[in-house]
C-alpha cells in the first residue's frame, strides 16, 4: 500500500492513534484490568480456534458423539493441568522448605 497525502487519511489515522494511546495509558493505570483483558483475549482466541477445529472434525458426527468427545477432551484438558498445577505446587514447596532450612 503506497503512502498518501490525503489529509483526511492522516487525520483518521491521527484520532485513532490518540484514541489507542489513551486507552493503553488508563489500562496501564489499572494493571489488574490490563492484565485481565489480555489474558481473557487471549483465552477467547484460543477457544475459539479449538471450537472451529473441533467442528471441523467432528461436525459430520451425531450431536451425542460430539458431546461425549467434547466431554472426554475437556476432562482429560481438566485433568492435565490440575496434574501439572500439582506439580509446580509440589516442586515449589520443596524449594520454599529447603530455602527455609538454610
Amino acid at each position: 500500500m503506497a503512502l498518501t497525502t490525503n489529509s483526511k487519511v492522516w487525520s483518521i489515522m491521527l484520532i485513532v492513534f490518540a484514541f489507542l494511546t489513551i486507552f493503553f495509558a488508563i489500562l496501564f493505570h489499572f494493571k489488574n484490568l490490563f492484565i485481565v483483558l489480555i489474558v481473557d483475549s487471549i483465552l477467547v482466541l484460543v477457544t475459539d480456534g479449538i471450537i472451529i477445529e473441533f467442528n471441523k472434525y467432528f461436525g459430520q458426527k451425531s450431536m451425542w458423539v460430539r458431546r461425549m468427545y467434547a466431554i472426554t477432551v475437556a476432562i482429560s484438558v481438566f485433568l492435565l493441568f490440575y496434574l501439572l498445577v500439582l506439580g509446580q505446587l509440589y516442586d515449589m514447596d520443596c524449594l520454599i522448605s529447603s530455602s527455609q532450612k538454610q
